[in-house]
């Protein structure tokens, strides 16, 4: 005769059960979202994206021209100019989508800043008002 204590539950979830079930369980991590999904959780997701995609070609262009300094080949100079071409062709995706939250007009700004080099943005001494207060605008959304 069977001990009460010793004998597997007629009702619910028994041991074996339960190991099976957690053997189940996906222990992999989830997948990333898609651009999609994105744009549906921030209004801005795709000129977010692309502000980490211009930094990180930045970074690499950075050191090619580094290393083109330092070569001085044909071969080190292509490569950075590929470099900056991908540059250029992200602040164009960048330019071609509108801003809908600061988040996406500070990504515009930087874009900017970019077709500045390491100078800061500057329309001209003597502009008219309006561009002088286009350059602060830049300006203060970079420091943001």
């Amino acid at each position: 005769m069977a001990d009460t204590a010793n004998s597997t539950p007629t009702s619910g979830i028994d041991r074996r059960s339960a190991i099976a079930g957690l053997a189940s369980i996906s222990l992999a991590a989830p997948a990333l979202p898609s651009a999609q999904a994105l744009e549906q959780e921030h209004p801005d997701a795709a000129l977010l994206i692309l502000a980490d995609r211009l930094e990180m070609a930045s970074a690499q262009a950075r050191v090619l021209i580094i290393k083109s300094q330092e070569e001085k080949t044909l071969d080190a100079d292509r490569a950075w100019e590929k470099a900056a071409d991908i540059e250029l062709e992200i602040v164009h995706q960048i330019e071609g989508i509108p801003a809908r939250t600061l988040h996406g007009l500070r990504v515009k700004a930087k874009a900017l800043q970019w077709c500045y080099g390491d100078d800061p943005v500057e329309f001209g001494e003597g502009q008219t008002t309006d561009v002088r207060l286009a350059a602060q605008i830049v300006r203060a959304l970079l420091t943001l």
